[in-house]
């Protein structure tokens, strides 16, 4: 029981870590910290048109190799996992479509769409993680975990 809260606890922190194209890719310089970080901005702008998005509900993370788009208080939290997974395909389907063939995302093997409560004091309650892997072909597919 206290793995799970542990486990809990430390995912709801490393949501909450704020976007760094220097903590994603590691130390760059500031030029390309800038283009790292208008590239994502641009990914945002094209998820929150193509999903119809409100404001705010649309924040992305990451590692070196897990791409990580947050929908926090999204109408979709009370849709089905069914609905969850039509949106996260979409998503999904843009963010491949926007990294491919830069080179400070060639390490990608991940992409997760996490839909996330927040509440104002910060606290975070996982509702579903959609996940798509990166085959052979370079190509991401849903993930059955």
């Amino acid at each position: 029981m206290l793995r799970r809260h542990l486990a809990v606890i430390l995912l709801a922190g490393l949501s909450m870590m704020p976007f760094s194209s220097r903590t994603m890719y590691g130390q760059v310089s500031p030029q390309a910290e800038e283009v790292q970080r208008s590239a994502l901005a641009e990914i945002r702008t094209s998820i929150v048109r193509a999903i119809g998005a409100q404001e705010g509900t649309v924040e992305l993370a990451g590692t070196r190799t897990v791409f990580r788009v947050l929908r926090v208080n999204s109408n979709m939290n009370d849709s089905t996992h069914a609905g969850r997974d039509t949106e996260a395909a979409a998503i999904a389907g843009i963010v491949s479509e926007a990294i491919a063939g830069k080179p400070e995302f060639s390490k990608l093997v991940t992409l997760r769409v996490e839909y996330i409560t927040r509440s104002k004091e910060g606290n975070v309650k996982i509702i579903d993680t959609v996940e798509f892997r990166e085959d052979p072909n370079g190509v991401f597919r849903y993930h059955n975990t």
